[in-house]
């Protein structure tokens, strides 16, 4: 009924689970997340909470809790949820993943690596989903002093992005915040290619250009784009 996205009908058999179990952590979490998706956060908040206090240890509660506190701008208990999942099951992906992004948007790059890298063992590598696990890591990497990782692993991810052209830009993106501007170059020049004559590709790449003194080209570049 909840995946049919018929939540007023969820809702309402969620109630009935809870009366019927009012001491069953996970009708409450499921309530919580069926609250969640129809917009009312302020009780499913309530829900999750109760859900974690019945069983400490329920990590679809303690994770939907967390996502819910980085929705509504409460990161720093994000992270400590998160780590709490994650010291009851250190494989758990989404725990992992989430809290790599939360190190990465504070740029703690170095603590956002073994996480990123947990993740990526454990999916294998081949999904879409994977693959953005792959381009975060290759974020995490070349803002962590691990250039040569960064660029081995962005290689490997340009093969496998083939025409995407927004997979491509990101990577290219991370590599040249992080510096990395000759590599950052190559791949905005093969974005530009894929989708020709775009302000943001040509703009970033005659940024790349003008860091690894090709000036001639930058100035051509950076006119076109203007």
């Amino acid at each position: 009924m909840l995946k049919q996205g018929r939540l007023e009908d969820a809702e309402r058999e969620a109630r009935n689970a809870v009366a019927a179990k009012p001491r069953n952590a996970e009708v409450h979490a499921l309530l919580g997340v069926i609250l969640d998706q129809r917009g009312n956060q302020v009780d499913a908040e309530k829900e999750l909470r109760l859900a974690v206090q019945l069983d400490p240890t329920s990590q679809g509660a303690l994770t939907n809790l967390a996502v819910l506190l980085i929705r509504t701008k409460r990161p720093d208990e994000a992270v400590d949820i998160f780590k709490r999942v994650i010291r009851i099951n250190p494989d758990h992906t989404q725990a992992n993943y989430n809290l790599a992004l939360l190190h990465l948007n504070r740029k703690e790059y170095k603590a956002a690596v073994p996480l990123l890298e947990r993740v990526v063992k454990a999916s294998g590598g081949n999904t879409l989903a994977d693959i953005e696990y792959l381009v975060a890591l290759v974020d995490a990497y070349a803002h962590a002093e691990r250039q040569d990782d960064a660029i081995s692993l962005a290689a490997g991810l340009e093969q496998r992005a083939g025409n995407e052209t927004r997979i491509l830009f990101t990577i290219a993106l991370a590599l040249a915040d992080a510096g990395i501007y000759q590599r950052a170059a190559e791949l905005f020049r093969r974005t530009n290619e894929l989708r020709p004559n775009t302000y943001e590709v040509l703009y970033n790449l005659g940024i790349a250009l003008l860091s690894t003194a090709q000036l001639d080209e930058a100035q051509r570049v950076l006119r076109d784009a203007a």
